[in-house]
């Protein structure tokens, strides 16, 4: 069976619609024809790969004969245009995000991350409409948003904000009994996501940078034993609390 796709390395696969598990496989030369060659009679469904892009046909072979020429024909590819922020509307870089199909085609290795400008831009999509998963190192890990789905149309940008807590810087005078605790090391954590570790200067004072606001816990550990602090942050840039420890049971 002879075939045309679009110019180039298109990878192509022939599946039979039983068990949609590849029959044959081959890569289309630079005027984007392919030749499948042995297949049995049957329905099958050609499917044509191209980076991002898609292209799928189904044909019917007879007991006697092919058909001459199936053409595939990538849609003009679309776009994804992502703006990560933080509840100030202050942009946020680093922040990653991964793509899945929502027809469960494969196009594992489709990935993005935030820059300076909180911008994620991934082009030559196959139209159609996808899961947006984003992830995100550190703190954030924990409270990362939901998946997101949007739809990718033909020859156009898909837009869309990724909206995360804002951060803040805290100040705080670690107390244990009233006392200041001097040069030791102290957990901060919220909720589910990942402890930020610290260290206490001579005066008893530590700080940490990129604290998400809410509830939080500071725990110190020596010897065997156990003290904490429950603190709510308020959504503020610029935090100064104190932290008196208490003995854990």
């Amino acid at each position: 069976m002879a075939a045309a796709a679009t110019a180039g390395s298109s990878v192509t696969e022939l599946l039979p619609t039983q068990n949609l598990r590849p029959a044959s496989a081959c890569i289309s030369d630079l005027d984007g024809r392919f030749e499948l060659r042995g297949l049995g009679p049957g329905e099958y469904l050609i499917v044509a790969r191209q980076e991002y892009q898609l292209a799928e046909s189904f044909v019917t072979i007879e007991s006697n004969e092919a058909p001459d020429r199936v053409d595939l024909v990538f849609a003009a590819p679309g776009a994804l245009r992502i703006h990560v922020l933080d509840t100030r509307t202050l942009p946020l870089s680093g922040v990653g995000v991964y793509l899945a199909r929502c027809d469960g085609a494969d196009i594992s290795g489709i990935s993005g991350t935030s820059d300076h400008n909180g911008m994620i831009e991934i082009d030559g999509l196959s139209p159609g409409e996808y899961v947006v998963k984003p992830t995100a190192a550190g703190v954030l890990d924990g409270v990362i948003n939901s998946p997101h789905r949007v739809i990718v149309a033909a020859g156009r940008n898909a837009e869309f904000e990724i909206v995360l807590p804002a951060l803040v810087e805290l100040h705080l005078l670690v107390l244990v009994d009233g006392v200041p605790l001097a040069t030791e090391s102290v957990s901060l954590r919220h909720g589910t996501s990942a402890s930020q570790k610290g260290r206490t200067d001579e005066t008893g004072a530590a700080n940490f940078k990129g604290v998400i606001p809410g509830a939080v816990r500071l725990t110190y550990e020596k010897a065997g034993k156990k003290w904490e602090a429950s603190l709510d942050i308020p959504n503020d840039p610029l935090q100064s609390l104190n932290a008196d420890l208490q003995p854990m049971d």
